[in-house]
């Protein structure tokens, strides 16, 4: 497309010099008639300027260059005042080179039809030359313009989506207030007065544990409350891995823990998204809660650290206490399913099985990050 008017301004050149008698061409006109076809190269980055460099080549009859430019302009430019008086530049000289006689020649009243005919000329070629340009900026604005609506209309059905969601998640958030802090509160109520009249310390510590861990169950409820409230469906505070030594000192188990010092020193960094320090803190607290459970007593080893690009979490556990009952508590099973499509979804693998000392193993590996740190024990 660049050089399909250039090669048609050659050829209008190349046959206009063809048709000059002999010995009447000149040097000059040689230079105007093939200087101009290569000039339309840069018609789109200056075409103001090439066009007014192409406008002596009319003088030789040839008047298919200037038109390029003035094309050019006319899709490019919006300014009336610049496109008329280029328009009109270029009509005036294609009128007086089509209408005036040759030199010693008288003006006759035949030169009357010649007038008419530069006058149709100059102005034909002009208003098709600018009528092309500006129908081509017309449907370029357009087209642009229809992108804009559409864009918004995307924007407004999102919006209308939003708003659905928004009110589906006040309605859960309302149920689960009523309904499961109603009775979660009950049960802390229920354990305070127990621990009070108990006339056993078993039982006052039993029923402080249970407490406890409704209090806890109330905290994580009204996060999740918090999650169901706000539009983008997160909570102003999510737990990141600067929590996991908390969540290890109030588990209640027999925990040693080696945390790389860089992982937890650049918690609040930037070294790991959100999202991955949100799902290894969950890994964790997932596996603490079921060796409550299942293997009360067992002693339990929480690893953190970086390797290969990856954030490794692991928790083991040895084999529960032979003097320590199982919790009674019902499981979900949901809870390592879970943990598994977590780490799926962030690009992670995750893994969970039985060790042949009796003792249980979760691991998991989220992407990515780039810093190494040394690491530190820290017995519980």
């Amino acid at each position: 497309m660049l050089l399909a008017p250039c090669l048609v301004a050659l050829g209008e050149s190349w046959e206009t010099w063809r048709c000059f008698p002999h010995g009447q061409s000149s040097p000059v006109y040689f230079l105007l008639l093939f200087l101009a076809p290569p000039l339309l190269l840069l018609r789109k980055r200056f075409p103001l300027a090439v066009f007014l460099l192409t406008l002596p080549v009319l003088c030789t009859g040839a008047f298919f260059a200037p038109l390029v430019p003035l094309y050019e302009m006319a899709r490019r430019y919006s300014s009336r005042t610049l496109l008329i008086g280029c328009g009109s530049a270029y009509a005036l000289i294609v009128f007086f080179v089509r209408f005036f006689p040759p030199v010693g020649e008288e003006f006759t009243r035949e030169c009357l039809s010649h007038y008419l005919v530069a006058f149709l000329a100059g102005g034909v070629q002009t208003t098709s030359a600018l009528a092309l340009g500006m129908l081509t900026r017309a449907r370029r604005e357009l087209a642009a313009r229809l992108v804009e609506l559409t864009q918004a209309h995307e924007r407004e059905k999102r919006l209308e989506v939003e708003q659905v969601l928004a009110a589906e998640r006040a309605r859960l958030a309302r149920e689960m207030h009523d309904v499961i802090a109603h009775d979660v509160s009950l049960i802390s109520v229920q354990a305070g007065a127990l621990q009070v009249t108990a006339a056993d310390q078993p039982t006052r510590e039993a029923a402080r544990t249970v407490r406890l861990l409704a209090s806890h169950t109330l905290g994580q409820l009204r996060h999740l409350l918090g999650v169901l409230r706000t539009p983008d469906g997160t909570a102003d505070r999510q737990p990141t891995l600067a929590d996991i030594p908390h969540l290890l000192a109030e588990s209640g188990l027999d925990v040693t823990s080696r945390l790389t010092t860089c992982i937890m020193a650049s918690a609040a960094g930037s070294s790991w998204t959100p999202h991955v320090q949100h799902a290894a803190f969950r890994t964790v607290q997932e596996a603490l809660t079921n060796i409550r459970k299942h293997a009360p007593g067992a002693r339990v080893h929480v690893r953190l650290h970086e390797g290969l690009r990856r954030l490794h979490v692991e928790v083991r556990n040895g084999p529960p206490d032979a003097d320590a009952k199982p919790s009674a508590l019902p499981g979900s099973g949901l809870g390592l399913d879970g943990l598994l499509e977590r780490a799926r979804l962030l690009g992670g693998t995750f893994e969970a099985y039985p060790l042949r000392d009796g003792g249980f193993l979760v691991r998991a590996a989220f992407p990515p990050a780039d810093r190494r740190g040394k690491q530190w024990s820290v017995g519980g």
